[in-house]
């Protein structure tokens, strides 16, 4: 009976009674049970499918009796409706003829039996196959006759490996117990197959795992990795040759755990504990650690080891690798940085993602979107944005456009790429960039607009900033005075140069290529090429220095630098360059070696002891002088600074310690003081010492720099100069008293004469006895002529012994000039002269010494009528303010010596100014000079002439200075003279005083005056050499302050602060190398120019004390213009500015007005020709490009005007000139400077060259011309 569990379809045979046939039936199913054993036997054995396959057929139809067996494999393949198909392949087969096992199939549907029974998993017995209506019987089965079958399914663990079927070509073959036996050996055969299929398998993964290791293992040894394996507890057993060559151990020594030998002490631990921790937790490992080489040193190993699984998963082993990472530790340091930069900008980037629905207008957007809109805040997040919502934050003016992109898109299907501004509900506009693409619809899904927007206003931000720096590089390079170019990768120029053009003036012609070497000077050309030679062939930065010859021929030394731009591939592009002109700096290099050797001579001519201090060491370095001068061997003076103080005089160290740290602590700079110093042999040297510190750039001092001269020689010439000068003071004051005895010894009898004279006068009137009146007359009027001597010697004494007084009084001032001159007016008379008085109205009334007053205008209308004949004497009075001068032209008396400070110093009340005017014979310079000299006339012949003692004009300064006024004169030989005496309407309001010695010091008058550039102070114990410069200093048009002594003139230098200082050396007192020392000792003083003027040779001594420079007497008058034109710039003048930008004409002025120039300006071409003539204009400072002025235009129209064509011109353009530009200028100008927009001290300092070059020199010959124009005798 077949088994219950395999279900029967089909015919059953017929029903036989018949005992043989049971018996039949019972041994043919013996035989199938015997046959089923014997194929168990077999499938246990084989793993050969092809001969289970084979012996299944054969046994099956031997069990059934059947002439026809076959054995189908189902090829299975996936139908386009994703339903299993395929075909069933006859794979063996008995009682079939060659050509079908192997490659004939059968449907695997259910129209046949065999794809029946595989589909259905049910036995299918067929028992006429011709008449059954189930099944289209195949074609296989009609070619060999078959009429009845069975198909069983061979199914194993998996899917169905196919269907056993048994064929017989006779009906009703047949029957259930057949289909069981033929099941059972199907069961069996699929077993057998899974079981084949498994060894197969296994085989074919054992082969390749061999496969596999023998190439791991050939490859293991090619790659540059140190490669190993572990067992599965992590014990390693093998190494690829590439360990054993890099730790230089051998088989055997690191396997197991032993590869901690080579791992470095600090990291060992941590990696043994990391490798534990993955083998627990079947995790791939990772670490880095170093590893010792064969030579010792360690390097850096990443060590990764992975599980190895077998088909259950569990661990075979342990595979890993290490990989040498020093160099890329190296490198990871060098780009951290750069990553970290990047991660920044990434995260920076602010980039939303979205996806818009069209149709149904619902946007889904992440978390950056919604921040890009700013719609944190106001929207949840999990609430979708509509279309408005987003388009509502586009700003208003950008919203056309962005629809009209939408819509673009959606018609078109297209990508989209848009640029917007987004208003934020802050009121902040910020940049976004959109891109995408729309999909097309599909059943399932709508249109959708799919894209990303960032955040670009950085960005935009940024393109202004670029755009606004590309501009002011742009203009920067137009207005720089740098020449700046560009050459082919060649170095050739093969594109107009600009500024090199407006340079030069080379054309593109002439310059293009390399024709720009001829603008080089000859000189500098083989140096040049050689060097850009190497700089290209090297493709390195060109840097050189030569001449470069300018538009207008003058050479001007450039430094010159080029570098070569490369592309990706490391190719030179191009080369691009600057010359800057260092002209100005060469210059100053070169000053300066001068200055430095100049005080290196210096050092060495003055025979100064030099010293240095080191104050952190506290030693001393000193020069040879230190032995010439005190006599100490070279190993005598000691560098220790204590040497120095031990041999300072004991009586004057404290002083100087005191006065040197007061210096040194009190953050001063410069130091002086005077002591004794011993020599050698033990006497001591008086010393004149100076030191200046060093200080670090936090203000520390570092040393201490100065030089001893001695100057015992001077102080005894100053100690026996005082002696002398004690002496005649002594002397003057037994003078005076002598005088004053003499005086009234001598007007006692005088009187007597006097009086006799006149009562003999009047009795011999009385008897009528005339002809001896003549004789009485004269001897009365000689008598009075002798008291009047008598009386002036007195008051000159009580002068100078400071006994006159003065008494203050009311008195009108015309009143008082009418008395003076009707007093005099008979004398004026005598010599046919007339008396002219000119009294100016509203004079009003004086405070001051009556007395002394009218006896000066006496003295003055009496000297004029002596020295004229036949002429006219003035007398003139007005009033005036307080700080009117002389009028220009007139010099005051011994330069104003005396007084000129009392007046300048009043600051209140009016002044008085009384003038004498004769029309005689007038005087000399030489006259002039001793004019105010007591005792002094004109000279011998004079006095025989005229007569007189000489104390007239002396008494009459006196007067007027201790009336707190002052006295000039202006005259010329043969043409008369003028006395202009000043005195205060007010006395009290001056600073009368009583005389004593004339005051040594004065300012001059044009040192106040407006058209004065600069004050010169002169000081010179000798008047006349004080006279001499001020006339010169006059001419050259500065101001003069005068000092008679070094210490007045400190004082002065003090008060006014001169812009230079004349000095004269040998000087009672304090003479000129202590005046000079004090002068660089003053911080305030110290920078103030000093011209040495002597009649020594002493120049090495004067420059190393701080002159700027040494004159010797005579004095060279043209070296003195140029070296005071140096110091204090060219004599001032006019200037006309025609500039557009406000700044330039704001620094021209203040740079130009420094140096006392007037300076005019005009914006339009109307005001500029108004300007040339009010006055004309010294030089005209021109932009030729200048709205509102055609500069080319009005060059012209100057040159067409005679009275115009001299005047020079300097242009000064805020852009580059070249081409025809520069020709035009060319002939029309002096000079063209470039404008800076900084207004660089360079840009101003070729300025000041460029007009310097404009003026020649004053000549001597024009002051001497001024200084002899004559000056009239008097007696004084």
């Amino acid at each position: 009976m077949p088994p219950a569990s395999i279900p029967l379809t089909g015919t059953s045979p017929q029903d036989s009674s018949d005992a043989d046939r049971l018996a039949a039936v019972l041994a043919r199913r013996e035989r199938q049970h015997d046959l089923l054993a014997r194929f168990g036997t077999s499938a246990l054995k084989s793993t050969d499918i092809g001969t289970l396959l084979q012996e299944a057929t054969s046994l099956c139809a031997d069990g059934l009796g059947a002439e026809l067996c076959k054995a189908l494999e189902w090829m299975q393949d996936t139908d386009g409706d994703g339903t299993t198909g395929g075909r069933l392949l006859v794979r063996a087969g008995v009682g079939w003829r060659p050509g079908v096992v192997g490659r004939r199939t059968v449907g695997a549907d259910l129209a046949s039996p065999a794809g029946y029974a595989l589909r259905t998993g049910e036995a299918v017995i067929s028992n006429d196959l011709g008449s059954e209506s189930r099944f289209r019987c195949p074609d296989l089965l009609a070619e060999h006759g078959v009429r009845s079958a069975i198909n069983v399914i061979i199914r194993g663990e998996g899917d169905p490996f196919g269907v056993l079927e048994v064929d017989s070509r006779q009906k009703g073959r047949f029957d259930a117990a057949d289909a069981a036996f033929l099941q059972g050996f199907a069961n069996l055969l699929g077993g057998a197959i899974d079981r084949a299929r498994d060894a197969a398998e296994r085989r074919r993964t054992e082969a390749l795992l061999r496969e596999n290791e023998e190439q791991f293992r050939s490859l293991a040894d090619l790659i540059p990795q140190l490669t190993w394996m572990a067992d599965a507890g992590g014990a390693i057993y093998w190494y690829n040759q590439r360990w054993y060559d890099f730790t230089g151990t051998k088989p055997g020594e690191t396997e197991g755990w032993n590869w901690r030998i080579v791992h470095h002490p600090d990291h060992v631990d941590r990696a043994s504990d990391g490798f534990f921790r993955s083998i627990r937790a079947e995790e791939p490992w990772e670490d880095t650690f170093p590893l010792r080489r064969h030579d010792g040193e360690y390097r850096w190993f990443l060590s990764r080891a992975v599980p190895v699984r077998g088909p259950g998963g569990r661990i075979l082993r342990w595979l890993g690798t290490n990989t040498d990472v020093t160099e890329q530790r190296r490198a990871e340091a060098r780009v951290m940085e750069a990553e970290r930069r990047l991660q920044l900008a990434l995260n920076a980037a602010r980039i939303g993602a979205w996806s818009w629905n069209l149709d149904e207008d619902r946007i889904e957007a992440d978390a950056r979107l919604r921040e890009i809109f700013d719609f944190t805040a106001e929207f949840p997040t999990d609430r979708p944005l509509r279309g408005s919502d987003v388009t509502g934050r586009v700003h208003p003016d950008d919203q056309p456009h962005i629809r009209q992109i939408i819509e673009t898109a959606r018609r078109e299907r297209g990508e989209y790429d848009a640029e917007f501004r987004i208003l934020l509900p802050s009121g902040e506009t910020r940049w976004a960039v959109a891109r995408g693409i729309v999909t097309d619809s599909t059943p399932e899904r709508s249109p959708s607009l799919i894209g990303v927007t960032w955040d670009t206003t950085d960005r935009k931000r940024a393109e202004d900033r670029l755009r606004v720096s590309e501009e002011r590089f742009r203009s920067l390079v137009e207005a720089t005075a740098a020449i700046v170019w560009s050459t082919s990768e060649t170095g050739r120029f093969t594109a107009p140069q600009p500024s090199w053009s407006a340079f030069t003036g080379q054309s593109f012609e002439e310059l293009k290529g390399t024709g720009w070497i001829d603008a080089i000077h000859p000189d500098d050309r083989p140096h040049t090429a050689e060097a850009w030679r190497a700089a290209r062939a090297g493709r390195t930065v060109y840097k050189a220095e030569h001449r470069l010859r300018r538009h207008d021929g003058v050479y001007r030394d450039m430094l010159v630098r080029a570098v070569p731009l490369l592309d990706g591939n490391g190719a030179v592009q191009e080369w691009v360059g600057v010359h800057t002109d260092i002209t100005t700096r060469r210059r100053a290099e070169e000053a300066l070696r001068e200055t430095e050797e100049r005080y290196r001579l210096a050092a060495q001519a003055t025979n100064d002891a030099i010293w240095d201090w080191n104050l952190s060491s506290d030693r001393i370095h000193w020069n040879e002088a230190v032995r010439t001068l005190f006599g100490y061997g070279e190993d005598a003076a000691e560098t220790a600074a204590a040497w120095w103080m031990d041999h300072i005089h004991p009586d004057d160290q404290d002083h100087v310690v005191t006065g040197i740290h007061a210096v040194i602590d009190g953050g001063g700079t410069r130091w002086n003081d005077e002591y004794r110093f011993r020599r050698a042999d033990g006497s001591y040297a008086s010393i004149l010492d100076r030191g200046f510190v060093l200080r670090n750039a936090i203000g520390q001092p570092m040393r201490m720099i100065g030089a001893m001269q001695d100057i015992s020689t001077r102080k005894r010439a100053e100690e026996e100069l005082e002696a002398a000068r004690l002496a005649a003071e002594e002397a003057n004051r037994a003078k005076s008293l002598f005088i004053a005895n003499m005086s009234h010894e001598l007007r006692t009898p005088l009187s007597a004469v006097i009086g006799y004279t006149e009562m003999l006068e009047e009795e011999l009137a009385d008897l009528g006895v005339d002809s001896m009146l003549p004789d009485l007359e004269k001897i009365e009027a000689n008598a009075r002529h002798l008291l009047n001597l008598i009386n002036g010697v007195l008051d000159i004494s009580k002068i100078e012994a400071g006994k006159m007084e003065v008494h203050g009084e009311d008195a009108g001032i015309a009143e008082l000039t009418r008395e003076v001159a009707a007093t005099v007016e008979a004398l004026v008379e005598k010599k046919g002269n007339r008396l002219a008085v000119q009294v100016a109205g509203g004079l009003g009334r004086m405070h001051t010494d009556v007395v002394k007053v009218r006896q000066c205008l006496f003295n003055l209308l009496s000297n004029a009528a002596k020295f004229t004949e036949n002429g006219t004497v003035t007398l003139s009075v007005e009033r005036a303010a307080a700080d009117t001068g002389p009028a220009d032209g007139i010099m005051a008396a011994g330069e104003m010596e005396a007084g000129d400070m009392a007046a300048a110093e009043m600051a209140a009340g009016d002044m008085v100014i009384f003038r004498v005017t004769d029309t005689g014979i007038g005087m000399s310079p030489e006259q002039v000079r001793r004019l105010f000299e007591r005792f002094m006339q004109a000279d011998s012949s004079t006095t025989r002439r005229f007569g007189g003692t000489g104390l007239g004009l002396a008494i009459t300064k006196a007067f007027a200075e201790m009336l707190g006024g002052d006295i000039a004169v202006e005259t010329a030989s043969g043409k008369g003279t003028s006395f202009i005496l000043r005195l205060p309407a007010d006395l009290r309001h001056g600073q009368a005083h009583r005389h004593t010695d004339p005051s040594p010091v004065t300012v001059d008058g044009t040192a106040a005056s407006p058209s004065a550039r600069e004050t010169i102070l002169i000081i010179d114990d000798e008047q006349a050499m004080r006279e001499l410069l001020a006339r010169f200093l006059h001419r050259e048009g500065f101001g003069v302050a005068l000092a008679a002594d070094g210490q007045t003139g400190l004082s002065i230098a003090r008060q006014i602060r001169p812009r230079a200082i004349l000095l004269d050396v040998m000087m009672p007192r304090t003479d000129g190398w202590s005046v000079l020392s004090l002068l660089k000792a003053e911080p305030d003083l110290a920078d103030i120019p000093v011209i040495i003027i002597s009649s020594r040779r002493e120049k090495g001594l004067a420059l190393s004390l701080g002159a700027a420079d040494y004159f010797t007497k005579p004095v060279d008058w043209q070296r003195l213009h140029r070296v005071l034109s140096g110091l204090c710039g060219q004599a001032p003048g006019t200037a006309l500015v025609l500039m557009e930008a406000d700044e330039t004409r704001a620094l021209l002025r203040a740079a130009l007005g420094r140096d006392g120039w007037k300076v005019r300006e005009a914006e339009t071409e109307e005001e500029a020709f108004r300007r040339l003539d009010t006055p004309r204009p010294t030089v005209i400072l021109l932009d030729p490009f200048m709205d509102g002025l055609d500069g080319f235009a009005f060059l012209k129209a100057l040159s067409r005007n005679p009275d115009w064509s001299g005047i020079p011109v300097i242009v000064m353009a805020p852009q580059a000139i070249g081409g025809t530009e520069a020709e035009e200028l060319r002939g029309r100008v002096r000079d063209i400077i470039p404008v800076t927009e900084d207004g660089s001290k360079e840009m101003i300092e070729e300025l000041k060259d460029a007009i310097a070059r404009l003026r020649p020199a004053s000549t001597m010959m024009e002051v001497a011309a001024a200084a002899t124009g004559g000056t009239g005798g008097t007696d004084g």
